[in-house]
């Protein structure tokens, strides 16, 4: 029987991540253990070159949903290839610092002439993994996955789905934009705005010394919805959902 261990917006925290699995029972040695990840596999986080790696050696038990990050670290490569020092959004979405990772160099790397083939390099197998591996969408039984929402409407195009990585999935739903017959289980928007925003019943970003804080980043979960991202570079925390495939419709 089929399990399906799903988690979102890794961010680079390999060890955080690996935890959170383990307590949720994920054995990397058992076939029948597949680990869907919502988009966002790198950036943020140290730990790049370790969680690449661990993703890798599952195969095809890997299943990799693109995200935004995915998006952003192939269009900082291209300016990289042409010469260019990067955006500086690439700078402060932790972009730049992934592909400096996968090079053991400092992000003052990408400045300079004689480092950047390097960087090109080193960065070159995580992003043919990107291409090669990742799909907009997936599903199992009466659950979709997705990044940040489904494409509006029918245009479901590559580039309406581009643009759908970057929607808040929360504020979608809670406006309507739902699949009949389906949850829709979501990642890129930290589920602390849906308990704060929605349901205004928890802060969206708590101090870490207030009394249950780490209840605004569990999963937001309502019918037609399951949204995963804890913020982990704020909480430390992973969100996991466990699937058995006999249990869905």
């Amino acid at each position: 029987m089929k399990k399906y261990f799903v988690v979102a917006d890794v961010h680079s925290f390999y060890k955080i991540m690996l935890d959170t699995l383990n307590v949720k029972g994920f054995d990397a040695n058992n076939n029948e253990h597949y680990l869907i990840l919502c988009g966002d596999l790198f950036d943020r986080g140290d730990e790049s070159k370790e969680l690449f790696e661990f993703a890798q050696s599952l195969g095809g038990r890997f299943i990799y949903i693109r995200g935004n990050h995915e998006d952003l670290l192939i269009d900082c490569i291209d300016e990289l290839s042409k010469g260019k020092v990067p955006s500086q959004h690439h700078f402060s979405n932790g972009t730049v610092k992934t592909i400096c990772d996968f090079a053991d160099e400092n992000t003052y790397a990408v400045y300079w002439h004689d480092t950047k083939k390097k960087l090109l390099e080193k960065i070159q197998p995580a992003i043919d993994f990107i291409n090669n591996k990742s799909v907009d969408y997936y599903e199992v039984g009466n659950y979709m996955f997705v990044h940040g929402w489904f494409p509006s409407g029918s245009d479901w195009s590559a580039a309406a789905w581009e643009e759908a990585r970057w929607m808040n999935g929360m504020e979608a739903w809670k406006k309507g934009e739902v699949l009949k017959g389906k949850t829709v289980v979501c990642g890129h928007w930290h589920c602390s705005w849906g308990w704060s925003h929605i349901d205004q019943a928890r802060p969206e970003f708590p101090p870490k010394n207030r009394k249950d804080w780490e209840k605004s980043f569990e999963p937001y979960i309502k019918e037609g919805i399951i949204a995963l991202d804890a913020c982990t570079a704020y909480s430390g925390i992973c969100n996991c959902i466990v699937i058995e495939e006999d249990k869905v419709n």
